[in-house]
């Protein structure tokens, strides 16, 4: 369906977003079981297969999707890209990120603490990521 390279990630992306979002307007907006086979089985099935060539289309072409009226298309799909080459080269250095241990421990610290413990715990993460990417940006560097 999709490849694993960028086009392909943005792609599936989108797809994924897509759905999810036609599946959420569904539930919350059921129009009832007589509704949806009004005209038969047959052309529900139809209809519903149209839907999914609609949205197949739709994430092949991604990057008319994201952007708004107001925002440029071309500055989508370079940040976008940035963002697929910063983690392949991540990926391929072998680097993690730094936060695991945190993300684990995140839900108890937000259940048991303070409105300004919390703050604490997030300002800390957002230092811990600052560090990381600072790494990040070292191992780029050509030597």
């Amino acid at each position: 369906m999709f490849g694993s390279g960028f086009y392909g990630l943005a792609g599936l992306w989108t797809f994924t977003i897509i759905e999810i979002g036609d599946f959420f307007s569904f539930i919350w907006n059921f129009p009832g079981i007589g509704v949806l086979f009004e005209d038969g089985v047959l052309d529900f099935i139809i209809s519903l297969l149209i839907n999914q060539l609609g949205n197949f289309i739709t994430a092949l072409l991604w990057f008319g999707y994201w952007p708004g009226d107001d925002h440029s298309t071309l500055i989508w799909i370079l940040i976008a890209y940035l963002g697929y080459w910063v983690g392949v080269e991540a990926a391929r250095k072998g680097m993690e990120l730094p936060y695991k241990e945190e993300m684990e421990e995140l839900p108890a610290k937000i259940r048991d603490s303070s409105p300004e413990e919390r703050r604490q715990v997030f300002s800390s993460m957002l230092g811990n990521s600052r560090e990381w990417l600072k790494s990040l940006s070292s191992r780029f560097k050509k030597s």
